[in-house]
């Protein structure tokens, strides 16, 4: 396989420099993989720290369409 690729993708949001965006939702992470009682109990602890990423600008969120070698 080869190691250049071409992307067709549709420009989502755009981070300007100097700002930063959350990849996950940690609140929505929470709410779909535990249970109500589990939240309560492991408050402190919270999600693993792979969830708590972030990208900072300039940078931009897209959705791909196509990709082509």
């Amino acid at each position: 396989m080869g190691t250049e690729y071409k992307m067709l993708c549709k420009i989502e949001k755009v981070i300007p420099k100097g700002h930063k965006f959350d990849l996950f939702d940690l609140e929505e992470l929470e709410k779909k993989l535990l249970t109500r009682k589990q939240r309560r109990s492991k408050k402190s602890e919270g999600l693993p720290n792979e969830f708590k990423e972030n990208v900072k600008g300039p940078a931009a969120i897209v959705m791909p369409i196509a990709i082509y070698r």
